[in-house]
């Protein structure tokens, strides 16, 4: 009896999920607009499977980013719990007062080939990067990561310029001579904005104290 040759043959894929973004996700914002309610501070990636096999993965980020909500197009983890469906508490909701960054547990997902999952990712700014005092601009990076059950990891780098509005006049001085207490003069300013921000502003007469 002759026995009997069977071919075996297999390949090894790793672990890994397609992104509709090229290189990274980059956020353009302004410290003008509110970071809990401006659609600039919200961004959105899809994660598609596009391999033969089941990819079995969490989410994760770390502040000053966050996960705001994510849509996937197979059934939910069985072993993902109701808190990991919703919104986590990296970012209170609008109106509390309160930017607190606390980190996120990990999101867990199983996509089937060509499911695919749609996640929201918002980025908070530092505290001292939400206030007018602050005037430097700031770029801030982070990584979204993907944690598969194989113990692979990958990373979408994040990436965050927020500006600061700044106003320059010129002149720098007015002076508008010696005028009779009961006469009047006028004087032109030129206010540019040099910067990415929108700014927004008011002029106050503010009298200069006697000595």
């Amino acid at each position: 009896v002759e026995p009997l040759v069977v071919g075996l043959k297999c390949e090894v894929q790793g672990a890994r999920l397609e992104t509709d973004c090229q290189k990274h996700l980059k956020w353009i914002c302004s410290s003008s607009q509110d970071c809990r309610t401006h659609p600039s501070y919200l961004k959105e990636v899809t994660l598609s499977n596009r391999s033969r096999s089941n990819m079995t993965f969490a989410l994760k980020v770390a502040p000053p980013f966050s996960i705001e909500s994510t849509i996937c197009t197979a059934p939910v983890h069985p072993m993902a719990k109701a808190s990991d469906v919703s919104i986590l508490a990296a970012v209170t909701s609008p109106g509390t007062g309160s930017h607190a960054q606390t980190q996120q547990a990990p999101k867990l997902f199983t996509l089937p080939p060509n499911d695919s999952v749609l996640a929201k990712i918002r980025f908070t700014p530092p505290a001292k990067h939400r206030t007018g005092r602050t005037v430097d601009d700031a770029l801030l990076f982070g990584d979204l990561v993907m944690l598969y059950s194989n113990e692979e990891t990958q990373k979408l780098p994040l990436e965050a310029h927020i500006f600061h509005p700044q106003l320059n006049v010129m002149p720098e001085r007015l002076d508008l001579s010696t005028l009779h207490v009961e006469s009047t003069a006028t004087a032109t300013l030129a206010l540019t904005n040099p910067t990415y921000a929108d700014a927004s502003w008011t002029i106050v007469h503010q009298p200069k104290l006697n000595p």
